[in-house]
Parts: C-alpha cells; structure tokens; sequence
C-alpha cells in the first residue's frame, strides 16, 4: 500500500489518476505550496511513495501546473495502453473513466454552491435596503 498525498487544501490522493484528476481542479497558491524553485512535492512523493523514479525524474524540473498535469496524464495514458491488451483496454478506459467522475461532480457542486452565495447575497441586500429604506422615511417623518 502506498503513502497518501495530502495536498494543502486537504484533498487526499492515493494514485496518479487521483494527482491528475487533482490537478484539474487546483489552483496556483495549492500547486505553489507544493512546487518551487526549491522543491516539487509531487515528484518527491511518486519516486518515493509510488516507486516510480522515471516519472518523478520527468516533473521534477517541471515548475508549472499544466506541464506537470499533461506529463502525469501522458503517463497514465501510455501505461493504460500498455498494460492493456484489445480486450482489456474498455475495462481500463472506463475505470479512468469511472475516477473522473467524482470531478464533474466537485464542479457542479461548486457551480451549485457559488449560486446559492450569490441569491443569499441578493437577498441580504434586499432586506438591508428595505431596513435603511424604513429607516431613512421614519427618520424624514419626525
């Protein structure tokens, strides 16, 4: 079993098809607390926790977080092809497919959620206005 990545925003990953799909959704001041000129988290993590120096030896000079998310997507790929023969090769893209999924989901979610701020800001500004309205008539009544 491999160690789990934590990532600063307290996403948890396990896989590189979980980093990947973290990526999509991450943004600079996440990726920026795990790369720097003196550092790169991820690369450090998949040499030692995932066993897999080749592909640790490609991010780590990488410093930006699409270049990283294409080189991690490139090998998930080209492993999957692979490892996969004609028959098994549906099985396998569906099972990325199936890990992508939980993605969509966040980002309807957050869709769902920054729509819900928005008419709860509406509404908090409506009353106020209705309260500083009832004010501002009492106060020119006296």
């Amino acid at each position: 079993m491999t160690n789990a990545f934590y990532l600063k925003k307290g996403r948890t990953v396990h896989n590189l098809q979980e980093l990947a799909i973290a990526f999509r959704t991450m943004d600079r001041e996440e990726f920026n607390h795990h790369v720097s000129k003196e550092k790169n988290d991820f690369a450090s993590w998949i040499r030692h926790s995932l066993n897999n120096a080749d592909l640790a030896d490609k991010i780590s000079n990488l410093k930006t977080l699409n270049s990283i998310r294409l080189e991690l997507e490139k090998n998930i790929k080209s492993n999957s092809s692979e490892n996969a023969n004609p028959t098994e090769s549906k099985t396998t893209r569906s099972k990325f497919e199936l890990k992508s999924a939980p993605e969509t989901n966040l980002k309807n979610a957050e869709k769902k959620f920054d729509l819900k701020e928005f008419l709860m800001g509406v509404a908090i500004g409506l009353l106020l206005g209705v309260i500083m309205m009832a004010l501002i008539s009492g106060a020119a009544g006296m």
